[in-house]
């Protein structure tokens, strides 16, 4: 039987006396996943302890790939502390076409807060500064962004449930254009199921852009200890599409995890990604296989990632390529078990 997390614990533990088919446990978290115990004293301790295990069982592999591809899923799962997240990513096309990047990104904890403020640190457009939705780890997006600089936000958590959380950024972009965003996320098993959903809904406004929204639905269901299926559907419109003519940009993706050993997991990818106006089409559509390993030290990752596009615009003629990654971490980084 696993054994519960000490706050002492790394990101990543698995018990000493677990099976490799074990699922893992993870640390900094009163509770492991997404259980409400309020009333777990109530007369039904026996039905309630039934649904726990169920419910770990079904998210216990989407945090663990969440964890270990470096995509944390909601604010409260974050370390507690300083971690500093350094990326460099280079792509080659067979067209002949290459990119590069170096993404950086930060999170600081103000102490004598309640851990409910941090400052974050980037230098890329996400918005959510999570390196996790679809459109910022697209394979063929690497070295498209031309705009580098820095953006310094105060994160304020608002409310961190197990269940739903809710935040607010408010900070400053290059040439000190501001910006504040506001984002909800809300998860549960769906009942009776293995099916885990996950909601996140962000509405931000920034400064000579415009407002805008995003919206991002998640189905992930575990095949097995070591393999999970993910569903994602993501929308963003802002006032910056709109007057482009473009409306909705929507991407849909099904994601197939699988994890190797404690050091290298594996990910399958295919997806589709388009505007709704002036009609709604296609305008790429996109498969990858993405290998990721922790080598040498627990702070340093490199990954492999070839991948296929078929973009609208060459008349959706294949074009194969391959991005190569190598992150390192600093502060409180995942330390990922022998």
């Amino acid at each position: 039987m696993q054994q519960e997390p000490s706050t002492s614990d790394p990101l990543i533990v698995t018990p000493a006396n677990s099976s490799a088919e074990s699922l893992p446990v993870y640390g900094n978290a009163a509770s492991p996943c997404l259980v409400d115990r309020h009333d777990a004293d109530n007369g039904n301790g026996r039905i309630d302890r039934t649904h726990d295990a169920l419910s770990r069982s079904v998210c216990w592999p989407s945090k663990w790939f969440d964890r270990f591809f470096a995509n944390p899923d909601d604010v409260a799962d974050e370390p507690v502390g300083t971690l500093l997240r350094v990326i460099y990513g280079a792509r080659f096309q067979e067209d002949g076409e290459t990119g590069n990047e170096a993404r950086v990104r930060a999170s600081v904890d103000m102490p004598n807060m309640e851990r409910r403020l941090s400052l974050v640190l980037r230098n890329n457009d996400d918005i959510d500064g999570d390196l996790s939705s679809s459109s910022s780890n697209r394979p063929g997006n690497v070295g498209e962004n031309e705009d580098n600089t820095f953006r310094a936000a105060l994160r304020w958590a608002l409310q961190e449930r197990e269940r739903h959380n809710v935040d607010i950024e408010l900070g400053l972009r290059s040439e000190l254009k501001t910006f504040v965003r506001g984002r909800y996320r809300w998860r549960t098993p769906i009942y009776n199921s293995q099916w885990l959903f996950r909601f996140t809904e962000s509405i931000y406004w920034k400064d000579l852009i415009g407002f805008g929204t995003e919206t991002r639905l998640e189905f992930d269901r575990p095949l097995g200890s070591r393999t999970l299926l993910r569903l994602t559907s993501e929308g963003e419109r802002s006032e910056e599409l709109v007057e482009l003519g473009l409306g909705w940009d929507l991407d849909q993706s099904v994601t197939l995890y699988h994890r190797l050993n404690q050091r290298s997991a594996i990910q399958f990818t295919v997806g589709a990604q388009g505007f709704t106006d002036p009609t709604a089409q296609v305008e790429e559509w996109r498969t990858s296989i993405r290998f990721r390993r922790n080598i040498w030290r627990p702070w340093l990752y490199y990954e492999v990632e070839p991948f296929v596009v078929w973009p609208r615009l060459e008349n959706y003629k294949d074009t194969a390529g391959i991005v190569l990654r190598l992150e390192t971490q600093f502060g409180l980084y995942s330390a990922t078990p022998e």
